[in-house]
């Protein structure tokens, strides 16, 4: 079906119920998302997501260290190998083979202690959309 985008008025091919061009709606869709950020490193301003919290330099050097304070606990034998080391389930304390860097739940118990986090984080979020005055 042929329809007339409302924003820059090209013709286009697209189902019933569209309104934009793909290249307008392209552009919408990553003007919801990408905004101007404040790096918290140098305080420079940058085009990013939502959670973006670096500018590309200091992304760079923050990746940088992370690597090298990786390879220090490597060499140190501090860092934890995944597949071969045990270690015990926060919540019950039963013995489990690490599979991920962040691992701190038994496969038992991880399920529900995920699902409590998030709903503690979605709490949260809500209380602090109602004090912004937004519809939650």
């Amino acid at each position: 079906m042929k329809h007339v985008c409302e924003d820059c008025g090209a013709e286009f091919v697209a189902s019933p119920k569209a309104r934009y061009c793909p290249a307008c709606r392209l552009k919408r869709r990553q003007a919801n998302v990408k905004a101007v950020r404040r790096c918290v490193v140098c305080g420079k301003e940058f085009v990013g997501a939502p959670r973006s919290l670096y500018c590309p330099e200091c992304r760079v050097l923050k990746h940088r260290e992370n690597y090298r304070r990786h390879m220090e606990r490597k060499r140190e034998g501090t860092a934890t190998e995944l597949g071969k080391t045990v270690m015990h389930c926060v919540i019950c304390g039963k013995p489990f083979i690490v599979m991920g860097g962040g691992q701190r739940y038994c496969p038992d118990c991880a399920k529900e202690a995920y699902l409590e986090s998030d709903r503690q984080k979605s709490r949260a979020w809500a209380e602090q959309a109602k004090e912004k005055g937004n519809k939650v």
